[in-house]
């Protein structure tokens, strides 16, 4: 869990970001690709666009860090899990879908399955059997 003082910290770190969100997502992208090129080929579509993409979800993430929202937290993890799976990022939508109450995950059918495809996919079959 966060301390309170390092939520305080990211939360007006990124209000000083917001006013130039484009150019510090092509800092952020920029740097991504030097730190490991091969990923590049990942990115097809319009990088101004990632960009944006990623500032919103920069945004809500932040905004969410004050709240114990499972619902809020899902929708996230809804919304990027065609992309997770498509980037083979498959630890780390474990690692967010671990981070939820089982009963969140249960009341989520589409949300259930996800979560025994990626067990099953990272090679815990044993693992997706509740979820299934």
């Amino acid at each position: 869990m966060m301390r309170p003082e390092n939520k305080l910290l990211v939360q007006q770190s990124f209000e000083k970001v917001k006013p130039i969100a484009a150019v510090a997502a092509d800092l952020f992208y920029g740097r991504l690709f030097q730190l490991d090129s091969s990923i590049r080929p990942l990115f097809k579509g319009d990088m101004e666009e990632q960009g944006r993409k990623l500032m919103v979800m920069l945004n809500l993430a932040i905004k969410g860090l004050d709240k114990q929202d499972f619902e809020y937290a899902t929708e996230l993890i809804d919304q990027s899990t065609q992309q997770i799976y498509e980037r083979g990022e498959l630890r780390t939508l474990l690692g967010w879908l671990k981070a939820l109450p089982v009963e969140v995950i249960h009341g989520r059918p589409h949300m259930s399955t996800n979560y025994a495809w990626a067990l099953i996919l990272v090679g815990q079959t044993e693992a997706a059997s509740p979820y299934v």
